[in-house]
Parts: C-alpha cells; sequence; structure tokens
C-alpha cells in the first residue's frame, strides 16, 4: 500500500528550483548595491540559497526511505523512486546555470 500523499513533493520542488534562483539574483544584487555585501560573498549565498531545495528534496527523499525501512511500510511510490535521480539532476543544472548567469551579471555590471 502506497502513501500517495507524498508526491505533492515533486511540484513544490519544481517551482522551488525555479523561484529560487530569480528572488535571490534581486536580494544580493540589491545587496550588492547598498554595499551590504561584497560581489564574492554575495556569489556564495546565491550558490548556497539556490542550492537548498535540492538538498532539502534529497534529505527529504532519503528520509522517507529511511523510515520506510525501519517501518516495513511502503511510504514512497515507484514513480516517485524512479523520478528522484532526473529530479535531482535537473535541480544541479538549474543551480550551475543560475551561477553561471549571476556570476556575469556580478562581472559585467557596474555597481557603483
Amino acid at each position: 500500500m502506497d502513501w500517495r500523499g507524498i508526491e505533492w513533493a515533486i511540484p513544490v520542488y519544481e517551482v522551488l528550483i525555479f523561484l529560487v534562483p530569480i528572488y535571490g539574483y534581486f536580494l544580493f544584487r540589491r545587496r550588492i548595491k547598498r554595499k551590504i555585501l561584497t560581489k564574492m560573498r554575495a556569489l556564495l549565498y546565491f550558490a548556497g540559497l539556490v542550492i537548498s531545495p535540492i538538498a532539502l528534496y534529497a534529505f527529504f527523499f532519503l528520509g522517507l526511505v529511511g523510515l520506510e525501512e525501519m517501518s516495513n511500510i511502503a511510504i514512497i511510490p515507484e514513480g516517485l523512486a524512479r523520478t528522484f535521480l532526473i529530479l535531482v539532476g535537473f535541480g544541479l543544472f538549474i543551480w550551475l546555470t543560475a551561477l553561471i548567469i549571476f556570476g556575469l551579471a556580478l562581472k559585467l555590471e557596474k555597481f557603483e
């Protein structure tokens, strides 16, 4: 017996991996303009912020796997288990792309 209510995690994760980089871009760009952060520190904070949905999804999934092993109850549906590597790989691709775009924006834009 599968727990079908857990599949809500996939759409939430997909929305977050697109919205968090946009939010982080404007947040850290504004902090650089106000001289609160340096460019390098903003890039590091941006990298940490953008990878957070990926890490949360991976820890959530691995926690469910551990709970499933301890309780001998099928918590993770087969579809969710099969898409785990694809979703994490796609999230890492978005993370790398967002880092490149943010890094280029920091390099090309004048913050004075």
